[in-house]
């Protein structure tokens, strides 16, 4: 989000602002002065007047505006000096050098104003504040008002005993105060100029607490803009794609193709993962006939009868476990379980879990016409998602979006690659190869299984000076 100085005085006079003259917020019998910070007469009376109509401070004089003025302190501190009125300066080649016989004070420096040089350095920031201040006009930077803002986020509270104040009011009170005694003072000129400087030093405090309630993670914009949910959406880290293939065309991270963590496929495309994963199961049990091999002794079979298990694998009972495959790293190795008694596990001495078995056949690129070794575990909800995820997102697109978003470049519509765990393996399952299937290890304690997932966006390095990320790929180079 770019913001940009706003010329007070033009902001006053285009919108009709009053003016508040009265530091003092309540008559008796907590009734609201008229000039004051929650007069009815300047704000209103119902909410939305109150809520929609600012008013303004007349400061008496010129003022730096305080992100200016925190800005210039951060380049050179005898900025400071000048406004506290506490060294005085000439100006010598663009430059501010103390003399005792030159002058100071925020009058000065606005009299003086397009005298002044900035130098640029190999700072970015530097550079930026430098650009900022030479683009700017003098009446930008300087204010001679300050906007309060509506009575409504700062009202009294008529429902308490004692109504209470804000803060922020006690600030602009004070501000009030202080500029007043600009407008009426016959004092000498060291006196003005330390008065003159408390009024500068109040609109940054001001500033600072206006600004708190905005930024950050707790701020209105990250709550009210940023951090509104949208269904079906996500919020990712960006990182750099793992180059582990020896050609372009194998690598499952491209200019089409972004790599996309499986938990948050199963987020973004839930409803579509619900339903394949319930087909997948209908079908399996038609197939085994709702019959389950067990081996009760070693080279022998025993075949068990399951019941109910279009009932038991239902929506509900599989967005259970999409819900904690997503929210718990530790519990992604879980075994698909089936429904069976007690009895059944005791009478065969069962140790572990009754699950689904996963069968398939490790490629091997070396001998690829060569049957490879037969893959025989108990099937995971990771190897149930992982499915469902591939064949869901094969015919859709997802919108990458990196905020700021500044241009038409922050957004665009790329194809999904599932990104399961850091290592993977070449699995056919029901002869269809999977080139990158998740390596699971069902010997991992919870702690272990927690760090083996891809969690963050993998996009091709092509992106990146589109999306504002080009001193990154730089240093990837």
């Amino acid at each position: 989000m770019q913001v940009d100085l706003i010329e007070m005085k033009n902001f006053v006079a285009k919108n009709n602002l009053k003016e508040i003259v009265n530091p003092v917020m309540y008559d008796k019998g907590y009734i609201p002065t008229s000039d004051g910070l929650l007069s009815t007469e300047i704000f209103g009376v119902n909410t939305k007047d109150r809520k929609d109509t600012y008013a303004y401070i007349s400061l008496n004089g010129h003022f730096l505006h305080p992100f200016v003025y925190k800005m210039l302190k951060r380049m050179n501190r005898n900025f400071e000096s000048v406004v506290c009125g506490t060294k005085k300066f000439i100006i010598e080649d663009g430059k501010l050098v103390e003399d005792d016989k030159g002058e100071t004070g925020l009058e000065f420096l606005y009299k003086n104003w397009k005298k002044i040089k900035f130098e640029k350095n190999l700072s970015r920031l530097r550079n930026e504040r430098v650009d900022l201040l030479e683009v700017s006009d003098r009446d930008e930077l300087f204010v001679e008002y300050w906007i309060v803002i509506p009575a409504f986020y700062r009202d009294m509270n008529l429902q308490k005993r004692s109504p209470g104040h804000h803060t922020i009011n006690e600030y602009y009170s004070k501000l009030i105060r202080l500029s007043s005694i600009i407008r009426t003072s016959n004092n000498f000129d060291f006196v003005l100029e330390t008065t003159r400087g408390k009024i500068q030093q109040q609109l940054e405090v001001i500033y600072d607490e206006l600004k708190s309630k905005i930024e950050k993670k707790q701020g209105l914009i990250k709550k009210s803009l940023l951090g509104k949910s949208i269904d079906y959406g996500a919020r990712l880290v960006i990182s750099a794609p793992v180059f582990t293939a020896d050609r372009y065309e194998d690598m499952n991270v491209d200019f089409y193709n972004t790599g996309v963590p499986l938990a948050t496929c199963c987020s973004l495309f839930a409803p579509f993962i619900i339903a394949w994963v319930k087909n997948y199961f209908k079908l399996e049990f038609e197939r085994m006939q709702n019959k389950i091999p067990m081996q009760v002794e070693e080279g022998k079979l025993e075949y068990i009868e399951l019941k109910d298990l279009d009932l038991y694998f239902n929506e509900e009972y599989i967005k259970k476990h999409l819900d904690k495959f997503i929210g718990s790293y530790a519990d992604r190795f879980e075994i698909v379980e089936l429904p069976t008694t007690d009895e059944i596990r005791k009478k065969y001495k069962f140790k572990g879990n009754l699950g689904l078995a996963l069968a398939g056949k490790r490629y091997e690129p070396e001998n690829p016409m060569t049957a490879s070794p037969l893959l025989s575990r108990p099937m995971t909800w990771c190897d149930v998602f992982y499915l469902a995820a591939v064949d869901v997102t094969s015919d859709k697109y997802v919108y990458i979006t990196r905020y700021p978003m500044l241009d038409y470049f922050g957004t665009f519509p790329t194809k999904v690659s599932v990104l399961s765990t850091q290592e993977t393996e070449p699995i056919y399952i029901d002869d269809r190869l999977f080139k990158t299937y998740p390596k699971i290890d069902l010997s991992k304690s919870k702690e272990q299984i927690s760090t083996l997932f891809i969690d963050s966006l993998m996009m091709s390095n092509l992106y990146l000076k589109g999306l504002g990320g080009s001193q990154v790929a730089q240093l990837m180079g």
